[in-house]
């Protein structure tokens, strides 16, 4: 594709949350540019970010100068539009977390019921709306909560407060 081509970038950091930037040409796009946009739009106060984009064959590709920005631009002759995660780190740093993950992973991190439990369904609420084997509470209990700290009444009175 052209250099000159107009493309859409979805940005995507931290979640389901994501921006899409439109540039009427390719080539005008700078690395330190779009770095310090994505820095300031995220609030990401680290010196070294790392874009991950997926290749036309599925594979994760890592964009860390204006060199593999400028690949990764013209990677496609049909590419109009292209997703890409924002990362917080160099590739050594993001490697080196990736293999403490991968350590770390040998432990389940769900609770132990969390296949037993029964998530109900909208046909569920239905059916027992007037059923006598009890309430949708009792068949489907809620997880534990963490107790709640108490507070001290007396704490917040402004006139006790030692703060104040």
């Amino acid at each position: 594709m052209s250099e000159n081509a107009p493309v859409v970038i979805k940005f995507i950091y931290k979640g389901p949350e994501y921006y899409r930037y439109y540039w009427e040409n390719r080539s005008t796009i700078a690395w330190g540019q779009l770095v310090d946009g994505l820095r300031l739009l995220y609030g990401i106060a680290e010196e070294v970010l790392t874009l991950v984009y997926k290749d036309s064959e599925g594979e994760n590709v890592l964009v860390t100068n204006q060199h593999d920005l400028k690949f990764m631009l013209n990677m496609s002759d049909k590419a109009t539009s292209l997703k890409v995660m924002v990362m917080v780190g160099s590739v050594h740093e993001l490697l080196k977390n990736a293999k403490n993950k991968d350590m770390d992973s040998s432990q389940p991190s769900t609770p132990k019921n969390f296949g037993k439990m029964k998530i109900p369904t909208p046909e569920d609420y239905i059916s027992m709306a007037g059923s006598p084997q009890g309430s949708i509470s009792e068949r489907y209990p809620r997880p534990l909560s963490p107790p709640e700290n108490k507070v001290n009444p007396g704490i917040l009175s402004p006139d006790k407060d030692p703060r104040i």
